[in-house]
């Protein structure tokens, strides 16, 4: 790289951008156990709410208020877990992100998707995750929130992937 852009064969197109996130593993005790909030992408996807840290915002904050926005859920975040870094192609830019994750709590709402942005939110039971198709950097993250639950015995190896 040289001077923000990217060498693409031979020459010189593009930027590597930097983005930071934050997200979390939300979780409630009911009943029936624990269960997990995931949402589902516009590709298709089973994931966990994420967004963009904004100026002045703490990751922890960011988490909480994107939990909030993207499902209508509010959390209460109760420790941190291994976060994620990943790159993608935006036009000609290639983008590195980082994204912190944190475990929260569910404290308060109903699961509504926010328009545009997310097909739908629903709450699962452990089990059931490894039957959604989901993304493999959210595996390790979903194993380590399992185990802080005292669930890996009920599949935190195998109910993520």
């Amino acid at each position: 790289m040289i001077g923000g852009m990217a060498r693409v064969g031979g020459g010189y197109r593009g930027r590597v951008i930097r983005e930071r996130s934050a997200g979390a593993v939300v979780f409630r005790r009911g009943p029936d156990g624990v269960q997990l909030l995931l949402i589902k992408d516009r590709f298709g996807r089973w994931s966990l709410p994420k967004g963009h840290v904004e100026a002045g915002e703490t990751p922890a904050e960011a988490a909480v208020r994107e939990l909030r926005e993207e499902t209508g859920v509010g959390g209460r975040i109760v420790g941190e877990l291994p976060g994620t870094r990943y790159f993608f192609r935006r036009g000609a830019d290639s983008v590195e992100k980082e994204v912190a994750y944190f475990l929260a709590e569910a404290v308060e709402g109903t699961p509504n998707p926010q328009a545009g942005e997310i097909e739908e939110v629903r709450w699962v039971t452990p089990a059931e995750i490894r039957d959604l198709p989901q993304y493999d950097n959210n595996v390790p993250v979903l194993r380590a929130a399992l185990e802080r639950l005292g669930l890996a015995g009920e599949g935190g190896g195998s109910a993520c992937g």
